[in-house]
């Protein structure tokens, strides 16, 4: 074997080698899967009284995400099918953006999608939501 044939070996091989790590990370234009059921708490206000109230609920989500679309469903109360609502939206980069019709939450919502996939938070005036992705 000639020197210029390892060279040129060892070029592809450092080629294909980054390749293959950026196909790993996510860019600003690609986004995470977050397929699956989400739960955690709807927060619906932050006043002095809910330190004995528990102004909140426990909230469920189920999203199904193809490509950059998502919908789904969404529960602010996590056990009462009768709060579902459907949900649709998209996703960017780390913005999962939704239109939501429950309990108070109306209209365009936007979440932030931690660098790891696995928690959304969304926050409105005094409410908020945050959602972590269920195993």
């Amino acid at each position: 074997m000639t020197l210029r044939f390892l060279k040129v070996v060892f070029v592809c091989s450092i080629a294909i080698a980054s390749q293959s790590c950026s196909n790993n990370s996510t860019s600003p234009e690609e986004s995470v899967d977050l397929t699956g059921f989400w739960s955690g708490r709807t927060t619906y206000d932050v006043s002095a009284s809910c330190d004995l109230l528990g102004c909140y609920y426990e909230s469920r989500m189920m999203i199904v995400q193809t490509g950059k679309t998502v919908s789904g469903w969404f529960r602010a109360r996590a056990n009462q099918v009768s709060d579902q609502t459907p949900i649709a939206g998209t996703i960017q980069g780390d913005t999962l953006s939704l239109l939501v019709n429950a309990l108070g939450w109306v209209g365009p919502m936007k979440f932030s999608v931690s660098s790891t996939g696995r928690s959304i938070v969304a926050r409105q005036d005094k409410k908020t939501i945050s959602l972590t992705l269920e195993q």
